[in-house]
């Protein structure tokens, strides 16, 4: 990979090739690896352990996934088939690790999960990990993902990802190899670059990029299906709802949401007798997918209903609502890029404060337009 810095006050613009600079020693970048796991792979994972003994050696990091699956870390400077590591044994050392850890229950990486925080509060690394100290396993995993984990869902599935600098095309079509053989395996290079010199030395630029990568549907157990994170809408929802009330005539949360809170995308269906039906608010929270969305859904496809919003279009974007062109389903979007469930939670109020804003304007707006619609049709 080649980074390059630009200048685009210049015309026409120049760019400057950013020099590699080596991560050494190992520990350096299990180091880095550690303290910000999002660099491992294109989603969330928990650190359970680092330089963990096993009968099979030793394993640089152990992570688990947002599905409680083990995540073996197998960490290389320079190229990943060189060195300390060959060809042979760079894929062979955490297959043996996952291997090891195949057969243990949630009590024993809860035992695992202790030891590690044990070492991070006696200082075994120089690092900003102590957020980890405290609780069990399992409210970390739930204070992590958002959600809660049965204790007999904890390793399903053992997956392995090998991190260096630089992936040889040995190593990632190896890995290719083991993925088609049913072995999910996953391959990282992470690399960092050096400044220009008339900048900052304390101060450098890291990469990151996934070059043996799967779906996640791959490891995903077949009973969850795409994950729901009641415990992210609930509060919210809760906290709103007293503002809400009288507009959507609704006595309880369940009269707002029959269908629950327990769904990938919660519908808040109104029971304003003038309220159009078919026509709900959604607040669905996805930090699996980096995101939150607040929506009106046309569920029935009443053309009325997209007139009116199309109509009072200047209402919601002044409110920070995008107004789709969509002549169905979806209307009115707004959406949060968040990075974690712990984000959502931070950022709760202000998404509650714009999902109660956005039920208000919607009735504002709707209210009668099922009755225009009858009217329409007996004219």
């Amino acid at each position: 990979m080649k980074v390059y810095e630009t200048n685009d006050s210049e015309i026409p613009s120049a760019v400057t090739a950013l020099s590699r600079d080596a991560i050494r020693p190992e520990s350096a970048l299990e180091s880095i690896l550690h303290e910000n796991p999002t660099l491992i792979l294109d989603e969330q994972l928990l650190v359970i352990g680092r330089q963990v003994r096993l009968g099979s050696g030793v394993a640089d990091l152990i992570t688990l996934d947002e599905f409680a699956n083990v995540v073996v870390i197998e960490v290389k400077i320079g190229r990943s088939g060189s060195g300390s590591a060959s060809e042979e044994t760079i894929l062979s050392q955490p297959q043996a690790y996952a291997s090891s850890l195949s057969t243990y229950d949630y009590d024993a990486l809860d035992a695992l999960y202790h030891d590690y925080q044990a070492r991070l509060e006696s200082g075994d690394w120089d690092v900003a990990g102590d957020s980890a100290i405290g609780g069990t396993l399992q409210t970390s995993v739930e204070a992590e993902f958002g959600k809660e984990i049965d204790e007999h869902e904890y390793n399903t599935e053992q997956r392995m990802v090998v991190v260096a600098e630089e992936i040889t095309q040995a190593t990632a079509a190896n890995a290719r190899f083991l993925l088609e053989q049913g072995l999910h395996f996953q391959c990282t290079e992470v690399q960092r670059f050096s400044p220009p010199d008339d900048e900052d030395d304390d101060h450098s630029l890291l990469t990151s990029s996934v070059v043996v990568d799967y779906e996640l549907s791959r490891v995903r157990p077949a009973s969850r299906g795409n994950p729901t994170y009641p415990k992210l809408v609930a509060p919210i929802v809760e906290a709103i709802f007293p503002s809400i009330r009288s507009t959507v005539q609704a006595e309880t949360l369940s009269d707002a949401f029959p269908g629950g809170l327990d769904t990938r995308g919660p519908e808040l269906q109104s029971q304003h007798p003038d309220h159009p039906g078919g026509v709900v608010y959604t607040l669905a929270a996805k930090p699996d997918q980096d995101k939150v969305t607040v929506t009106i859904d046309n569920l029935d496809d009443n053309p009325n209903v997209v007139d009116e919003i199309q109509a009072h279009e200047e209402l919601f974007t002044e409110n920070g609502f995008t107004v789709k062109d969509n002549k169905r389903y979806r209307l009115v979007e707004k959406q949060w890029s968040v990075e974690s469930a712990g984000e959502v939670r931070d950022r709760s109020a202000e998404i509650g404060e714009q999902f109660a804003k956005l039920v208000q304007s919607g009735h504002e707006i709707l209210i009668g337009t099922d009755a225009d619609t009858r009217v329409k049709e007996e004219s």
